[in-house]
Formats: C-alpha cells, structure tokens, sequence
C-alpha cells in the first residue's frame, strides 16, 4: 500500500475554488509555512510528526486544490476512524454513540463545536465559516496521517472530532479480535462489520487515488465511485455458506465489504486497507483507475 511518508498531493497551481463569503481570507496568499507554525498545528492535533510544510501552508491559507484534496482525502480517512469507533463503543454499550448515526456524530455542526476548543482556529491566517471549519478538520485528518499514518490520524480525530475515540485509538491501528470468526450474516456484528468495511473500501480508494491523480474533488469523487462500483466488487464475493439464504447481489457485496471490515478489527487499519486495495487493484491487473 502507499504509505504516508511516501504520498504527496499535488501542488500545481489551479483556478482558486469558490471561498464563502463568510469566511475572512488574508486579501494576499501567503508563502511556504514555517517550522514553527507547523509544529504548533501537530501539537495542536495531538501528534507525534511535524506536519509537512506544504500541508501546513494549505491549511493555515485555504485557497487553492491542496487545501481542496486535504479535506477530500481526509472526509474518507474521519469515516474509517468514526465507522470504527461507532462499532466498537456500541458492542462495549458506551453512551457517546447511543442514538446517534454515523453522519451526526461527523456532521459540520459536530465538527465545529469540536474544532473550537482546540486551538487550531487561533493559529489561522483566516477566519472560517461554520462549513469551512468542517473542512479544516477533515483536512488536518489528513495531514496527520500523511506523516504519522493511523496513530497521528486518529490522535487529530480525537482532539477535533470527539474525545471518545481516543478509546479505541489502539485498536483501530493494531486490532482486537485477531481470531474473530465470519458471524453469521443475519446477525448485528455481520451487518456492522459490512458498514465498517464499506468505510475502509472507501479509505483505501481515497489514498491511492489522491497519490496518482492530480484532479480536483469532482475528477476524484467519480474516479472513486467507479471503484466502489459493485460490479467491481462482486468478482471477490465468495459463495455464502449454508446458512445465507440470500443470493442477491447486493448482499454478495455486502459478504465482500464484512470481510474487509473484520480484518479492520483482527488486524487494524493498515491491514485492512491493504485487503481492501487487492479486492480494488487485483494484482493481476495492476493499478487501474
């Protein structure tokens, strides 16, 4: 798999995206950043390598694709971590997700009131609006893990995110279960090891295609909905055992993404995107996107 020491976004310079009128912008770009500002962002996310420089810039000054990729990638990466953690605390019956779905624990209200406290909104050139803030923590997201991988990823994603999921920080990088068995597929943990691994599917698309392809959030959205296709998906899908009743091809699918899912929780995250980049790129075939 790719990993963060070795991808890097493009930094060819582009049309300026659209910047909402209720976020306050320095009226000139501003240059390279500097150690200092960089290693105030990792402390502020809570981790352990000093941001790149050129990921740095980018968020401290919106404008631009970098920026624009930042948050793409790491709107991917916050889903892996939250599916994860969702997953987890329910088995263990932990309040913090008691009644609330995937989507409102990462909605932009969520992540504003998170990103608040945190320290990073004082170290800006520029004053986000509520819906630019949602995007300044997916992109810190991805900045960590282009330079801590998994550890420093899940470290901003508690410090921005939720406290909560500092629980299962550890197993999301090293796994828990390394002998879990395939459940049946008419029980909860199937159908949560399913949406788990949807998420995983989707990280692991994310991450190769913004280290080979220089295109904008619309060029690598459609690259990656090809990828997550069924039709894609269906070729990996073993027969069901004797127990599964259904043979439709949705539920096939679903088969494929439980197993991805549960090597997420035997293994942890980088195995798991590993599985999910063979099932996406057969060896056979090499990378085609």
């Amino acid at each position: 798999m790719v990993r963060p020491a070795t991808l890097k976004l493009s930094a060819r310079p582009v049309e300026e995206p659209e910047v909402s009128s209720s976020a306050t912008v320095p009226a000139v770009r501003r240059g390279p950043a500097t150690h200092d500002e960089a290693w105030a962002l990792t402390r502020a996310l809570g981790g352990r390598a000093r941001l790149d420089l050129v990921d740095t810039a980018a968020l401290l000054d919106p404008r631009g694709r970098h920026f624009q990729r930042l948050e793409w990638l790491g709107d991917s990466l916050l889903d892996h971590v939250t599916a994860h953690h969702r997953l987890l605390a329910s088995a263990r019956g932990a309040g913090c997700c008691s009644g609330r779905t995937h989507a409102d624990l990462v909605s932009d209200d969520d992540l504003c009131a998170a990103v608040r406290g945190s320290g990073v909104l004082e170290l800006l050139d520029w004053t986000p609006s509520a819906h630019r803030q949602a995007d300044l923590v997916e992109a810190c997201v991805a900045a960590a893990w282009l330079v801590g991988g998994w550890p420093d990823a899940a470290a901003a994603a508690s410090r921005l995110v939720h406290p909560s999921f500092a629980a299962e920080a550890a197993t999301l990088i090293e796994g828990s279960h390394p002998h879990l068995a395939e459940p049946p597929c008419s029980s909860e943990l199937f159908r949560g090891a399913a949406t788990l691994g949807s998420y995983v599917l989707e990280a692991a698309a994310s991450l190769d295609l913004v280290a080979r392809h220089p295109g904008d959030e619309g060029d690598l959205t459609a690259r990656r909905h090809l990828l997550l296709a069924g039709g894609r998906l269906l070729p990996h899908a073993r027969r069901p055992s004797g127990s599964c009743r259904s043979r439709g091809r949705r539920h096939l699918v679903d088969h494929v993404q439980a197993s991805v899912g549960l090597e997420q929780l035997r293994a942890g995250a980088d195995r798991a995107v590993a599985v999910a980049r063979q099932l996406l790129w057969p060896p056979a075939h090499g990378v085609r996107s």
